[in-house]
């Protein structure tokens, strides 16, 4: 399928899938003919998952997704008969009725029970866990259980609770269809069954799988407002009700981190005058932190924007009203992703939903990530003046903090492995499972770094992990994020680490796993100029130069600060 028609037929399945009330009528019509990458499902229940697994279908298709479950039978004991530690899984979810165990567990014993069961299935996957809290019969018994199941359940690595309490809460009476529990096999109404299929697809499983959307770029005209600058001028432009929730929304994205953006077809001092006069606009020119305004191709604009953002183009959002902009963008750019602005449903509404915009929790680095950008230029300038490398590093006044199995960074050491494009050598891809098994094996070592200088703190920016095979010390992960790169600090950062990885697993040698891709080359060549023989293949393992592991790291101006996990103890 072209773009043009992927486009625009996405654009159609926004006003059945985005509606305030979807119907299942409307769902079942829905046919795609884009391509889509296959995830494999498990799920383990006590009532029918299949009235929402159907459901999910066009939402996980509107997400280049297709989902293969694979069903336990109706087990209220959870014992997870048919799971097997091999099994290639991408994900686990544990459904349900809670109701049914009430004449056998007081809310205590049954919190226990649920927290047991949970703990042993991560023993058997590495795969995320999706539980479903509780919204039933007694409403007591469901506070307390669901207050106390994140608590416990926050321990386990790679959990996240599905809030189905906050659903039933909204739906009310129309969350439970009791009369057709004996065709359906579940007590949900179809209603609920449709809303936690786009809940599943949209937010909770997705996000369990993807990386969340790091920019979006739009349109002004018809986008933003109503009007055009250029022949309604600036007190012409109307603001509708469906512009200002579109604004907030945007607002609320930025605070948690996501970048905004503008590409428009307009002149810059007309822009620049429409934010500083329209008073009602509840976004500001300051929220955005790039953009590209003139009579260029989109395309070539949000080209220039990814740059400055130091972003891939995949991580981006495009919202326009003009499907013919979406499509040239789209041409020109196939791995952005696009949204049509419209009245109906509202683009807030359709953002709200829109794959890759929800996230479980937003960390400390997501939101010191937009304001470590606004000084990434005066950084480049200082060292434009620097006449040495130096006095460069010297005049930002860095300080990196080491950190050895940070058992309290996890998230966030899995988000640099999932993300990182551009530096990273062997894309390991690690969730939360993997990594807490990795920090807490005697044969590996994770470690950490975080950047800060006078200018602002750019937080966790990189990760290693390394494990030990004989004499040889193997760094099975290598990345730092894009917005650590070009301060000279690479080379001081990498070696500390292995330094260090090398106090815990002291080895004679040090090799690095690394495989070739699109977007990695500054890590390549990286490696490249430190590696003892050449990267002859798209996937193999070099040894490292000696002088560069024993690299005497002392004459670099920085100030480097080492602190370990509270729970973590030397290995040797």
């Amino acid at each position: 399928m072209n773009n043009l028609n992927k486009v625009l037929s996405r654009a159609e399945w926004q006003q059945k899938i985005f509606v305030s009330h979807p119907k299942r009528t409307d769902l079942l019509t829905l046919t795609h003919d884009w391509g889509i990458q296959k995830k494999l499902i498990r799920v383990h229940r006590n009532h029918s998952f299949e009235h929402i697994a159907s459901a999910m279908k066009p939402y996980l298709a509107y997400a280049n997704l297709e989902a293969e479950f694979f069903y336990s039978d109706y087990d209220d004991s959870l014992s997870f008969a048919s799971v097997a530690i091999s099994d290639r899984i991408d994900a686990e979810i544990i459904w349900l009725d809670y109701d049914r165990y009430l004449n056998n567990f007081d809310t205590e014993g049954l919190l226990n029970w649920i927290c047991d069961r949970v703990k042993y299935l991560r023993q058997l996957s590495n795969a995320p866990i999706l539980i479903s809290n509780w919204f039933g019969a007694n409403n007591d018994a469901c506070q307390i259980f669901n207050t106390k199941i994140s608590e416990l359940l926050s321990f386990i690595p790679g959990i996240k609770i599905c809030d189905q309490n906050s659903l039933g809460q909204e739906l009310g009476v129309r969350y439970f269809d009791e009369r057709a529990a004996k065709f359906t096999g579940t007590k949900l109404s179809d209603v609920s069954c449709i809303f936690t299929a786009r809940k599943f697809a949209c937010h909770w499983l997705y996000s369990a799988l993807h990386q969340r959307l790091k920019a979006i770029v739009v349109d002004l005209d018809g986008t933003l407002y109503e009007g055009i600058i250029g022949e309604d001028g600036i007190e012409g432009i109307e603001l509708k009700p469906q512009h200002v929730a579109l604004q907030k929304k945007l607002i609320e994205l930025q605070q948690e981190g996501v970048f905004l953006a503008i590409a428009s077809k307009n002149e810059a001092q007309d822009v620049e005058q429409l934010f500083a006069t329209r008073l009602d606009f509840p976004l500001k020119l300051e929220h955005f932190s790039a953009w590209e305004i003139g009579w260029v191709d989109k395309a070539v604009g949000i080209e220039k924007i990814a740059s400055k953002l130091r972003i891939g183009i995949d991580t981006i959002l495009f919202i326009d009203d003009n499907p013919g902009e979406l499509v040239a963008v789209a041409q020109q750019l196939p791995e952005i992703k696009t949204l049509r602005a419209e009245d109906f449903p509202s683009t807030a509404e359709v953002l709200s939903w829109y794959p890759g915009c929800w996230a479980w929790a937003s960390s400390e680095t997501d939101s010191l990530r937009i304001a470590d950008l606004k000084f990434s230029e005066e950084r480049e300038n200082l060292m434009r003046k620097a006449t040495d490398p130096y006095d460069y590093i010297k005049s930002l006044g860095v300080t990196i903090t080491f950190s050895i199995n940070p058992q309290q960074q996890m998230i966030r050491l899995c988000e640099l492995s999932q993300k990182t494009n551009q530096f990273n050598l062997n894309f390991e891809r690690l969730n939360e499972a993997s990594m807490a098994q990795y920090i807490d094996s005697e044969h590996y070592c994770v470690v950490s770094f975080q950047l800060k200088d006078r200018l602002s703190d750019s937080g966790i920016i990189g990760i290693m992990v390394g494990y030990q095979n004989q004499d040889t010390l193997i760094i099975e992960e290598l990345c730092i994020s894009c917005r650590a790169l070009g301060r000279n600090l690479e080379n001081l950062m990498i070696a500390k680490a292995i330094q260090l990885i090398l106090m815990e697993l002291p080895s004679q040698k040090v090799v690095v796993k690394y495989q070739t891709a699109s977007r990695n080359n500054p890590a390549l060549t990286w490696l490249q100029n430190h590696s003892q023989e050449p990267l002859i293949s798209p996937e193999s393992q070099v040894l490292l130069k000696d002088e560069f592991v024993h690299i005497n790291l002392s004459d670099y101006p920085v100030e480097i600060q080492v602190e370990r996990s509270t729970n973590a103890t030397p290995r040797n």
